[in-house]
């Protein structure tokens, strides 16, 4: 249950992850919050009253089980983490049957300099050296993160994480990050990012209150690269509601910008990418591209930025990529 010390944990870090996700009820405060609450100011008392009594243990557990009954899948565990003072601390809750929820907390210490290294690496400016940065950053994370954890999520049989972190660790590609015999951790478990359990749990509910929504999905249909295929098929396994998949390899590009027309709630491209062209250093933004199969023709195969600058949606759709730059380039 979501009590003692484990749920005690979990209420702090919800209310910390309410002041960023949640409205505030209370009128803006003053400009002291620009830059973050000053120590002793006005919205520093006001963040203090709220972290001592927006959020208590109950509060968590209700939206635990709020999310049990909205079908919340037993091998998926949601792993919220907090840095501070040289110490990694991590609350894990995960179904226990169709009873409840087990909430168990741990903390280990870190070398804060070299996590504080890591968090720089996160910055997602734009540039050649983002790619490297983010590499670096990953190598690095396993040792802050999983090399503690590894055993305990092996050891209660999960394959799904749902990770919560603070600030920049939402930024944390978490399903790239190495973990053990040469993989990653996204190898061996599902991974997403949960920015709250309250939100989390309003969204449950809301699904089951609004109509079903339609959506796209385009998937890269060629040999080199069949996780994107099999991530298709995923999404319209979980999809509640109608869904229009289009196979990259019965398709062409007019088909999609063609589609991209349609009535959509929510659009998603799952396909590996080219950016700027296959020049970095010299190409042209414009030139970036997804590829839909492995056929040589360019205007075929190949939906870049400047066949979607300028289209309109016939509706406002969410749109989420997922693109993947191969480790040698796909051959055009």
């Amino acid at each position: 249950m979501a009590e003692g010390r484990a749920g005690m944990a979990l209420a702090a870090t919800e209310t910390v992850r309410a002041i960023t996700v949640r409205p505030a009820p209370d009128p803006a405060p003053g400009p002291d919050l620009a830059f973050g609450p000053r120590p002793g100011g006005t919205a520093g008392r006001r963040l203090a009253r709220r972290l001592g009594t927006d959020v208590s243990a109950a509060r968590v557990a209700d939206a635990l089980d709020r999310l049990g009954a909205a079908g919340w899948p037993s091998g998926t565990a949601i792993c919220v983490f907090s840095a501070c003072d040289g110490f990694m601390s991590v609350v894990l809750a995960a179904r226990r049957g169709t009873s409840g929820w087990d909430v168990e907390c741990d903390q280990w210490s870190i070398l804060q300099d070299e996590f504080d290294r890591m968090v720089d690496g996160l910055d997602l400016a734009p540039g050649p050296q983002r790619e490297r940065r983010l590499a670096r950053a990953c190598e690095a994370a396993n040792g802050f993160f999983f090399a503690e954890m590894l055993p305990l999520l092996h050891a209660r049989g999960l394959d799904g994480l749902a990770i919560s972190g603070p600030g920049p660790l939402a930024r944390l590609p978490y399903e790239a990050i190495p973990v053990e015999g040469g993989t990653v951790l996204g190898d061996t478990f599902e991974v997403f990012s949960l920015p709250s359990v309250l939100l989390a749990a309003d969204l449950a509910v809301l699904g089951h209150r609004c109509p079903p929504r339609r959506a796209l999905v385009v998937a890269y249909g060629g040999e080199a690269m069949p996780g994107f295929r099999e991530e298709a098929a995923r999404i319209e396994e979980l999809w509640n509601g109608p869904l229009d998949l289009l196979d990259g390899a019965a398709i062409s590009k007019r088909d999609v910008l063609d589609a991209l027309g349609g009535d959509y709630d929510l659009v998603h491209l799952a396909c590996p990418a080219t950016p700027d062209g296959h020049d970095e250093a010299q190409g042209d933004p414009l030139a970036s591209a997804l590829r839909l199969n492995d056929a040589r023709d360019p205007s075929a195969a190949l939906v870049t930025a400047a066949d979607l600058f300028g289209r309109g949606f016939s509706r406002g759709p969410v749109v989420t990529v997922s693109p993947a730059r191969p480790r040698r380039p796909l051959r055009r």
